[in-house]
């Protein structure tokens, strides 16, 4: 598998010819009601950002349709409602065939993520409705399925497996109770069932090693360095000699003969009003090159089922992802009261000009110049303060390595283990809401 650089991340060279069309992969992100997509969404775009690879994100129809007015007429008659669902898929695969074309003319490798994909309709309605809207569009499954994407992922509903964190809250457009979402999953399971590649994401861990299996999954069908289980992360300390010393290796032979390739991202931090070190709310601005991403993330602790009074906490954002490149550690657990975690969403450009308005004027916005790359079998983040945090010379920089479990301890590249500081892991001064607050003191 060749990067989108036209180097192999991890085989040497990319003998492909330079008239062979950019590489362009079609993914659809489905699954029951409350399965954490939306925060998947984030992670995933990271990740294959970070490989280099340009990703747009198509967001769901149906929601798209409901927040313009025009929501399923569920007290319509049959020639409305089949209208709806058609002109929905239409308007679908019209959106997904542009986005295509857009990839293609830019010429650069390309992973289009869908949230939900032309089939997932069939799961909303009787086999025989089914079979009826077909026959009337002229269209097949093997048209709206197989032919249009290349991997499916299914991410299992908390309503099974997980009940207790089971909500209606984060999307005013579920309505369905946890009885009807575990139906749902198992009906949206079964139609996309015929599709050659399919992978089920279940609740076996915890939210943030669910969301880490999704892109693992998705890391490996594109053959890339696959995400560690559990989303863990290690944290180091280190002097500005280790960027001369990735400089210096990234010009000569690294792994298996390959280059290092290292791609830089600028980061921008916007903490809101009413955040404190133990809960808050941040925007993140994320530019490479001449484009933008934007997110909102919320650390929040999560109450244990065995305390929990509620199904879920009372979050506009749908479900906990790993975040600790972005913040303090999600996978702190306290036996007695949950644990802290961090969801995140991506938002429009507009939503986040909006949420400026509502920044903690006590805090500066604290930016980042982070630079990420893959050494052996790691993912690594080296991450540049752009602003001086108190206590914190100008001249070191924070490095983070992904690892398995806490408790492993990985080997750093030689190139970079003689400008280690200190471990970082566990101190709390190097939180980013830590950093970003004494940034904003320091001037």
């Amino acid at each position: 598998m060749s990067s989108p650089t036209g180097e192999s991340l991890l085989m040497g060279p990319d003998t492909r010819d330079e008239n062979t069309p950019p590489l362009l992969y079609r993914i659809v992100l489905t699954g029951g009601p409350c399965g954490g997509k939306t925060t998947a969404l984030s992670e995933i775009a990271e990740r294959l950002r970070s490989c280099g690879f340009q990703v747009f994100l198509i967001p769901e129809n149906s929601t798209i349709f409901s927040n313009a007015g025009a929501g399923f007429p569920v007290h319509g008659t049959k020639a409305h409602q089949m209208c709806w669902e058609t002109s929905r898929i239409r308007c679908q695969m019209a959106m997904e065939d542009s986005f295509c074309r857009i990839a293609r003319s830019s010429k650069q490798a390309t992973v289009i993520v869908c949230d939900r994909g032309t089939v997932d309709a069939a799961a909303y309605m009787s086999e025989e409705r089914w079979e009826e809207l077909l026959l009337m569009e002229s269209w097949t499954e093997n048209f709206l399925r197989d032919s249009r994407y290349d991997l499916v992922v299914h991410m299992v509903s908390t309503a099974i497996g997980a009940t207790e964190f089971y909500t209606k809250s984060n999307n005013t457009a579920r309505r369905e109770t946890v009885a009807e979402a575990a139906e749902l999953d198992l009906r949206i399971r079964q139609v996309w069932g015929g599709h050659p590649n399919v992978v089920v994401i279940d609740n076996s861990t915890n939210f943030n090693g669910k969301i880490v299996r999704v892109v693992a999954q998705i890391s490996n069908h594109l053959g890339l360095l696959s995400p560690t289980p559990t989303g863990s992360w290690q944290r180091y300390l280190v002097s500005r000699g280790a960027v001369d010393a990735a400089k210096a290796t990234a010009a000569s032979a690294g792994v298996s003969g390959a280059k290092l390739r290292i791609t830089d991202f600028i980061v921008k931090y916007t903490f809101l009003a009413g955040s404190n070190a133990q809960e808050n709310q941040c925007i993140r601005m994320r530019v490479h090159g001449d484009s933008s991403t934007y997110s909102l993330a919320r650390k929040f602790l999560r109450p244990s089922p065995a305390s929990s009074e509620t199904d879920a906490p009372p979050s506009p954002i749908p479900t906990p992802a790993h975040t600790e490149s972005s913040t303090t550690s999600s996978s702190s657990l306290h036996a007695t009261t949950g644990e802290y975690v961090i969801v995140e969403r991506p938002i429009t450009v507009k939503e986040y000009n909006s949420l400026l308005r509502q920044a903690d004027q006590s805090m500066r916005p604290f930016t980042r110049l982070r630079r990420a790359f893959v050494w052996g079998d790691k993912y690594y983040e080296l991450d540049e303060n752009t602003r001086k945090p108190g206590g914190t010379p100008d001249n070191e920089l924070v490095l983070q390595v992904e690892v398995s479990n806490k408790s492993e301890k990985v080997p750093l590249p030689f190139w970079i283990a003689p400008h280690v500081i200190k471990d970082i892991t566990d101190d709390p001064n190097f939180s980013l809401y830590h950093m970003a607050s004494h940034n904003a003191n320091s001037h």
